[in-house]
């Protein structure tokens, strides 16, 4: 638990994001009719001993204090957070809203183009999610193939993408690092390039997440700074739910934000376990460690929401990226590029190419027999699932007997649930 206690305390974006989130769930769970008697309630305790102190002529505002004298920025916070669902209920409408109208109009535009492939329609779909985000001409059935082959997140813009067009436009600025108004100027396209890129692809949350990870992160280098991946993190969430709260019901939200801190969490730990020194395989190794973190992330989520899970993830994960890395430039090189251009001749077939090879990979692992799993999760379930993976990183982290003793017990536990929610199935 010290340990725990020590990273939240070196983020500085954990406690407000943790009030922040608290009131959300305020507003939403509990009636009206209480919330604001139980707020004003909350509010008079700091205030009798603020009065109490003031007439006793002693000091409330030093360091033995100091955790009575954060109640009041504590009840701020969570006071905040009330109001700012209350007024986004109210008044839903915003220029957030006004964007991502104007994004889908731009990607209409953007997906008119992808007629000229010699493409099926499945095929274009899946070229029009992966590159631009526009989801509405994808049926049910190509979605399905996707989430059984384990590669359904490379249909959701998201920190993937993002680093991609991050990496690209990096590589091109290359040359601008090497003087002080090439830095700014490369940190200026890189914003623009990122949150166009966003923009382009919809606004979804995922997309925003990264493309704020990615800000903070190249914000934090150019100024010289210490960059922490968790309080990236976190700043990311905090500031998408201050802006609109209703994202923590997004599934999107949840899925994105739980995918890359299990990530940033177990990557270590499985390098530590496993060193890999050639370079190569550790390339291959490293994108397989990125998968099954991401995948022990969304499972629970996936089992609650979707009531299925894949099998195959670890074989389909990395071909699919390595794929799907090529196609995301080279599919915007090609719309930039004006018709009957000998370089544009070259990317559209490079292009057909490599959608066909993605989709025929992904219907050949789908029809295995045993790609999925079915079975429906309930809340109780879900929250054990996690405990269990919080405890089990714990002892791996550092071992010890009273730690293994909790992870059997969880383990037992899950076990016994599960029978009985088989039992209840039958």
């Amino acid at each position: 638990m010290r340990y725990i206690t020590e990273m939240i305390t070196r983020r500085p974006f954990a406690r407000p994001l943790f009030l922040w989130i608290m009131g959300i769930l305020l507003y939403v769970y509990v009636p009206d009719a209480w919330l604001i008697p139980l707020l004003l309630v909350c509010w008079s305790i700091p205030l009798l001993e603020a009065g109490v102190n003031g007439f006793g002529k002693r000091q409330a505002l030093d360091y033995a204090s100091r955790w009575l004298s954060g109640v009041p920025v504590l009840l701020l916070l969570l006071t905040l957070s009330v109001e700012t669902c209350y007024l986004r209920e109210r008044y839903p409408a915003s220029a957030f809203s006004a964007w991502q109208r104007e994004a889908a109009e731009v990607q209409s535009i953007l997906v008119k183009r992808l007629d000229q492939l010699s493409l099926t329609d499945a095929e274009k779909s899946v070229l029009a999610t992966l590159t631009l985000g526009y989801r509405q001409s994808m049926r049910q059935a190509v979605r399905q193939q996707f989430a059984a082959a384990g590669v359904a997140h490379v249909l959701a813009v998201s920190g993937f993408h993002v680093a991609i067009v991050c990496g690209a436009l990096s590589f091109v600025t290359f040359f601008l690092r090497h003087r002080v108004w090439g830095r700014w100027i490369r940190y200026l396209l890189l914003l623009v390039g990122l949150w166009g890129f966003a923009f382009l692809t919809g606004l979804s949350p995922s997309a925003v997440r990264a493309a704020l990870m990615l800000t903070f992160y190249l914000t934090g280098k150019h100024f010289g700074l210490q960059v922490d991946s968790y309080n990236t993190l976190v700043a990311a969430a905090f500031c998408m739910l201050v802006y609109r709260p209703a994202f923590l019901f997004d599934v999107g939200f949840q899925l994105s934000f739980i995918a890359v801190g299990f990530i940033l969490a177990w990557i270590p730990l499985f390098r530590r376990m496993v060193i890999v020194r050639n370079p190569l395989v550790a390339y291959c190794w490293n994108g397989l460690l990125v998968a099954l973190a991401a995948q022990m992330g969304t499972v629970g989520l996936t089992l609650y929401y979707f009531k299925q899970g894949s099998l195959l993830f670890l074989l389909t994960c990395l071909p699919i990226a390595v794929i799907a890395t090529c196609l995301l430039p080279t599919t915007w090189i090609w719309l930039c590029l004006p018709d009957g251009c000998l370089v544009a001749s070259m990317s559209q077939g490079c292009l057909e190419r490599l959608t066909h090879a993605m989709v025929r990979f992904v219907e050949c692992c789908a029809a295995l027999p045993f790609a999925t799993v079915q079975w429906s999760c309930d809340g109780i379930t879900l929250l054990l699932i996690y405990v269990l993976f919080g405890w089990g990183w714990l002892f791996l982290y550092q071992w010890s007997p009273k730690r293994l003793l909790g992870l059997m017990s969880l383990v037992l536990l899950l076990f016994v649930k599960i029978f009985l929610s088989l039992l209840d199935g039958n």
